[in-house]
């Protein structure tokens, strides 16, 4: 078995102005700022990168030469050099203006493998949600918190969990392919859990949110993104006609809202189900998180614009800023078998060795690595908000 406290956690906060980029690096008890030798054309090459990523033909044909220019080239000049000399066990990154939403942890370590295989990085939008994160998560008052295995095999789980997972694909006329991805899901959990699978509707959310409340929540459906409006993109769930209103309370008096104008698809989508969408602002209406964890097994889930004040919008933030310790989200378009893989992988580590979350992240990236996957499918999904 291996101590949490033993493992060397470290910070990089980020800061840009008008000098370049800043990263204030916080290791091994101390802490100090560094400016990075960035060349300043920086913003064109990220943008020239996320165009390529949102490109589901070439990210599904490998065809992804800026990633790997950014992996093995520029995206090291984005990082203080003691982070990829020697990796900590766990790095929290912190992101400002342009670095939200970038891969960071595909970026090439001195060893030749990608930084995310040998450090175990969660991203938070800011310190203060990362610290509200940590707040709420309530592993870090459980037993089961001090100690973890390392490798397989794993015999775990040291406490029982409630696990809600929820599907949808509404371009089809049945759940088939998806269902690939949630049964890797299940199949991480162990007989005394309580794992329930159904459709994933607005009512999926309603009932998770005031009457299961399941530790972990998996949503597995189609992503949409609205490039002009990041707020009103999100999941395409099934209009099960159970829900048309939300009650919202405010100074104990119950108001009934109706459901926001733009959770209709739109409508030049091929749709063989009814559908609504599950919109990042519909969340702040009506759902309230205490979610230990929650997998957006989605397309394009983590992937958002920045707003103003620095904050990022995306379905992944907003779950968080709802109330939920961690999230996993996929911030591009990647194919069944690999999300499969990934969840499985990482849920085994996490759940039944006991793992922290980004350890979890760090065994699932490298076992994709390792088995030949591609960075354009390997590193699409990441971890965001507490580590543990």
């Amino acid at each position: 078995m291996n101590s949490v406290s033993a493992l060397r956690v470290g910070a990089v906060s980020y800061l840009i102005d008008r000098n370049g980029v800043h990263a204030l690096v916080s290791m091994d008890s101390a802490a100090h700022w560094t400016h990075l030798g960035t060349q300043g054309d920086e913003p064109t090459r990220v943008d020239n990168l996320r165009r390529e990523l949102r490109d589901i033909r070439a990210v599904a044909g490998g065809r992804t030469p800026q990633l790997t220019e950014f992996a093995d080239s520029w995206g090291k000049t984005l990082l203080p050099r003691e982070v990829l000399e020697h990796p900590p066990d766990v790095l929290v990154i912190v992101p400002h203006g342009w670095l939200h939403d970038l891969p960071l942890h595909l970026v090439s370590s001195d060893d030749g493998r990608p930084l995310g295989a040998r450090s175990g990085i969660t991203y938070a939008s800011s310190h203060t949600l990362f610290t509200r994160c940590t707040e709420r998560n309530q592993r870090r008052n459980a037993g089961d918190a001090a100690e973890f295995d390392a490798t397989p095999p794993w015999t775990g789980p040291t406490r029982d969990r409630k696990v809600r997972i929820a599907i949808a694909d509404v371009r089809h006329d049945d759940d088939q392919l998806f269902e690939v991805v949630a049964e890797a899901v299940a199949g991480a959990f162990c007989a005394q859990d309580s794992v329930q699978t159904g459709p994933a509707s607005l009512g999926t959310l309603w009932q998770v949110t005031y009457q299961e409340i399941p530790d972990v929540l998996c949503l597995v459906a189609h992503g949409w993104v609205n490039p002009g409006d990041h707020l009103t993109s999100g999941l395409l769930v099934l209009d099960v006609g159970a829900t048309s209103y939300f009650p919202v309370i405010a100074r104990e008096i119950t108001f009934s809202l109706r459901d926001l104008p733009f959770s209709q698809p739109p409508a030049a989508l091929d749709l063989a189900r009814p559908t609504v969408l599950l919109t990042a602002a519909q969340l702040e209406i009506f759902f309230e998180s205490q979610q230990e964890l929650i997998l957006l097994l989605g397309c394009s889930a983590g992937s958002g614009r920045l707003m103003r004040g620095d904050q990022p919008a995306s379905l992944a933030e907003r779950f968080l800023q709802c109330g939920a310790a961690s999230v996993v989200a996929p911030l591009w378009d990647i194919d069944i078998s690999s999300t499969a893989a990934w969840a499985d992988a990482f849920l085994q580590a996490w759940h039944r060795g006991t793992m922290p979350k980004a350890l979890a992240a760090r065994h699932a990236l490298a076992r994709l690595h390792d088995d030949g996957v591609g960075l354009e499918r390997a590193g699409a999904l990441t971890l965001r908000g507490d580590w543990l």
